[in-house]
């Protein structure tokens, strides 16, 4: 699926548990795998988005993986379409 890199995340000495993004769009379900390290590294959790909404809609999914430190995230997107307003990770 097509991808997104952000350098340089910073998540500190405790990992994180949850992710949540706020999306709209799409043209049917689809879910953001989200990867550190590289594209091909480990992946640290899955996010599902149901069929796309005309507003923007938050969506919380728990972390599969740990990961601190600082290192390169990725959100690969499998569906299409989708618009992302802002993400965020809690502890």
């Amino acid at each position: 699926g097509d991808y997104v890199k952000i350098e340089g995340v910073d998540f500190g000495e405790t990992a994180p548990k949850t992710i949540s993004a706020s999306v709209r769009g799409g043209s049917g379900d689809g879910v953001i795998q989200v990867k550190v390290g590289r594209l091909t590294g480990d992946v640290i959790g899955y996010l599902p988005i149901t069929e796309g909404k005309a507003d923007f809609t938050t969506f919380t999914a728990e972390l599969t993986g740990e990961v601190t430190g600082v290192t390169d995230l990725f959100f690969v997107f499998y569906g299409e379409g989708y618009e992302i307003a802002d993400w965020s990770f809690e502890k």
